[in-house]
């Protein structure tokens, strides 16, 4: 167990591991977020320390400056997206409940990168692989008992069945393929290889065939041509450029075919596409009048009906608190210059593997199935809403393809592993920032664990107590002012909206709880009409709403 807490790069594919299994709905309503951040985040402060040792296994000066000057811009433009911007702090630090895409979650994203950049080695591939067919195999066959009906938990679903420990098929289907590879990988060179690798990736291949999202048969077959374009340029040049430029024509139809048109249109187009369609314009608008700052980190959804346009709301009108396009998701919360630091270092990653390609001399299948897996996460994040758990994939994935091949010249594969870091030095510090980190994260665990015993047990007091403690959240002022309408709460119910109101005035939901309560004043719920009408311009049903004044003759009693 030493080996795994001394090496770095070890601990943080535990670190991995650990975030990608975890879920708490015995705990907490927010489950698949909940847990998963705080580990993120504490896993990050602990490692932190461990990016100031000097002989850790690390990649060229020159290439780690590139990584740490990118994300040094990227943390810069971060702090001042929250402070300029009007969205919660509360919500940009810890995310939107049901996302947690806030600063902490950025902050994991760059020190798990950094650490893996300085870390790792083409000998330590396998280990990130092991981890990758341990929770593959994992999360696939609880996917798979869920669609049959067979979970232990009583989630809530709108989906065919199958959260997994992701929360959605789509999550699911795509996490199968960035694994996919680094599990064929990791037993081609064992003996019984053949039976491994059957039994290895079964119940991968069940998971997204019984996923039925149509993105993990595109992602699949883009990385199966990839690795194939990878072998044949080392094995035949002819090969290689007849099957590249087949791929262009096949690249194009699909990209026909999701768009509704061609031959594949009947297999790829799905009605998803019309709604991401209406996301994309929607984030770009945003982006364009927010062009330096966006509108606030994970904010997204407190303005999506007020910048989409009247082609989308008349379109399918499905709300989005997420551009489902990583670049766009940050042009529009954090302003374009974060999507140009983050589009710059994912270019990074992709030139340093191309660079490698060029100057090695015989085909590595790690290095294939490392690449494939990278660009799998990178083909699903411009469809689909990032997620912890596939943030700190990407972190270690890019940060592994720039270290390793940053160091692997054309004479050779493999390294020698330089001595492992001697952390007796950061030991202290590292314990300090985990503790701290645990204070950081507790309010926002416990805050969620008393909303879960409050639904749990009716207790209405309790809900209150957690509606207006620390961290305060949107939807959960939402969720909770819904009940106590329900239950005839009104009074309690009048209080959450107004609290919510000070909270974040530009959300549309706070505004909707004062609107329909019958215990507002007038002046309250005409103001409430005005917000709402700003927030949601075509919003015909409150905009043709007429409110009465109950202390009218005929209201009164």
């Amino acid at each position: 167990m030493k080996k795994y807490f001394e090496d770095s790069y070890l601990l943080t594919c535990l670190f991995l591991l650990a975030i990608c299994l975890a879920i708490t709905p015995w705990m907490n309503s927010d489950s698949l977020v909940i847990p998963k951040l705080i580990l993120f985040f504490s896993a990050s402060l602990y490692l932190l320390p461990r990016l100031f040792l000097k002989n850790l296994t690390s990649p060229p000066h020159s290439n780690f400056k590139v990584v740490y000057v990118l994300s040094a811009l990227i943390i810069f433009q971060l702090f001042l997206v929250m402070f300029l911007s009007n969205a919660p702090l509360e919500q940009q630090i810890f995310g939107r409940t049901g996302r947690g895409l806030g600063l902490m979650t950025e902050f994991g994203f760059l020190v798990f990168l950094m650490i893996a950049l300085k870390s790792v080695s083409f000998e330590k591939l396998n280990f990130l692989f092991g981890t990758f067919f341990l929770s593959g195999a994992v999360t696939s066959i609880y996917s798979v008992f869920q669609w049959f009906g067979l979970d232990i938990f009583n989630w809530i679903t709108r989906t065919n069945g199958i959260i997994g420990t992701l929360g959605n098929p789509n999550f699911q289907s795509a996490f199968a393929t960035i694994v996919l590879f680094p599990i064929l990988a990791l037993f081609s060179s064992r003996r019984h290889r053949v039976l491994l690798i059957v039994i290895a990736l079964a119940p991968i291949i069940i998971l997204i065939y019984l996923s039925e999202s149509t993105q993990g048969y595109v992602i699949l077959a883009a990385t199966i041509l990839t690795y194939t374009l990878l072998l044949t340029w080392y094995k035949n040049r002819l090969f290689f450029y007849l099957i590249f430029s087949l791929s262009g024509l096949i690249t194009s139809l699909v990209v026909m075919g999701i768009l509704n048109s061609g031959p594949l249109a009947q297999y790829l187009y799905k009605i998803s596409v019309q709604s991401r369609g209406e996301f994309y314009r929607t984030a770009i608008a945003i982006a364009n009048q927010n062009p330096f700052f966006g509108i606030g980190i994970d904010s997204l959804g407190d303005y999506y009906l007020m910048y989409r346009d009247e082609k989308t709301a008349r379109g399918i009108g499905e709300f989005a608190d997420n551009a489902h396009n990583i670049f766009l998701n940050h042009a529009a919360t954090g302003g374009y210059p974060l999507m140009i630091f983050y589009f710059i270092l994912m270019a990074f990653v992709l030139i340093s593997f191309i660079k490698y390609v060029r100057r090695a001399q015989t085909f590595n299948d790690k290095m294939a199935a490392l690449f494939c897996a990278w660009l799998a996460y990178q083909l699903q994040s411009l469809v689909n809403p990032a997620n912890i758990t596939m943030v700190a994939i990407n972190a270690v994935l890019s940060g592994s393809i720039i270290g390793v091949t940053s160091n692997m010249s054309s004479a050779r594969t493999e390294r020698t592993v330089l001595r492992l870091s001697n952390i007796k030095y950061t030991s202290p510090f590292s314990n300090l920032l985990l503790i701290i980190s645990l204070v950081i994260c507790y309010p926002y665990f416990n805050v969620d664990r008393i909303a879960l015993l409050a639904s749990n047990t009716g207790n209405g007091a309790l809900a209150l107590e957690s509606a207006t403690a620390y961290p305060e959240s949107v939807l959960r002022y939402s969720r909770i002012g819904q009940d106590f309408i329900k239950s005839n709460l009104t009074p309690q119910a009048l209080e959450i909206a107004r609290s919510a109101v000070r909270f974040n005035p530009d959300a549309v939901s706070a505004w909707g709880l004062l609107l329909v309560n019958d215990l507002a004043t007038l002046e309250e719920r005409q103001e409430a009409k005005r917000q709402i009408l700003r927030l949601d311009p075509f919003n015909k049903d409150v905009a043709n709403l007429v409110i009465p004044d109950v202390n009218q003759p005929q209201y009164l009693k």
